[in-house]
């Protein structure tokens, strides 16, 4: 069984949120002259940060280009690019996000469910050092063989290679493979086209498909396994 890590065992909209205020309260909190609010900040912050994850899913963005884009057109937005480095701001902000520990709703219960029955696996499209490093300060990595990331492999989810990948890493076949995922067209079709499994972590019942597998909460598993 893989699963997705952010938002669906790793809670990054908490963690990510609390890094923000960090950000926002040491570096723009008290510029002089300035006056920059930190709802604003992360709002403007959260739509970049959006538009350039899709982007670099289709493939039209690299990773070094994500991270550093992102705050690019922040400090632009905010008429600020004098003021701070981009890559500055992204390497505090990777930096500190990866040592926050705060997990999905019975995250740790459910794989301490599921791991003396099934092998454990990570499918992400996160960058392997930081989700590493979230593994490691959540202490959730030991559950878990193999880790694949999108820029190991060279290709983001939805692309079918990082499946098929992810298949011949598992050595199972794809009908004996489930695939846990919180995006439904990036996570849940994607798998399901490649004949894996596909189940959808949908805690604010957003999605509407009755032919899909889907979850309110990681502890519903437990009622498939």
């Amino acid at each position: 069984m893989y699963f997705d890590l952010d938002n669906t065992l790793w809670d990054f909209k908490r963690n990510s949120a609390e890094i923000l205020k960090k950000l926002y309260l040491e570096k723009l909190s008290n510029l002089q002259g300035i006056s920059i609010d930190f709802s604003s900040f992360r709002d403007i912050y959260e739509k970049h940060n959006h538009d350039l994850w899709k982007a670099y899913e289709r493939g039209e963005v690299t990773a070094e280009e994500l991270k550093v884009s992102r705050f690019d057109r922040v400090l632009e937005e905010l008429g600020i690019t004098k003021l701070f480095k981009s890559e500055d701001l992204n390497d505090f902000y990777l930096h500190n996000l990866a040592k926050l520990p705060h997990l999905m709703p019975h995250a740790r219960e459910i794989l301490d469910y599921l791991s003396p029955h099934y092998s454990l696996g990570i499918l992400s499209n996160g960058f392997k050092q930081a989700q590493y490093s979230k593994m490691s300060y959540s202490k959730i990595i030991d559950y878990f063989n193999p880790i694949i990331t999108s820029d190991q492999v060279g290709v983001n989810k939805p692309h079918p290679e990082i499946f098929l990948h992810a298949i011949r890493e598992s050595g199972c076949q794809p009908n004996e493979i489930a695939y846990v995922g919180d995006d439904y067209l990036v996570d849940t079709l994607a798998a399901n086209k490649m004949g894996i499994t596909g189940i959808l972590l949908d805690p604010d019942h957003k999605v509407q498909d009755e032919n899909i597998l889907k979850l309110f909460d990681l502890i519903e598993l437990k009622e498939y396994f």
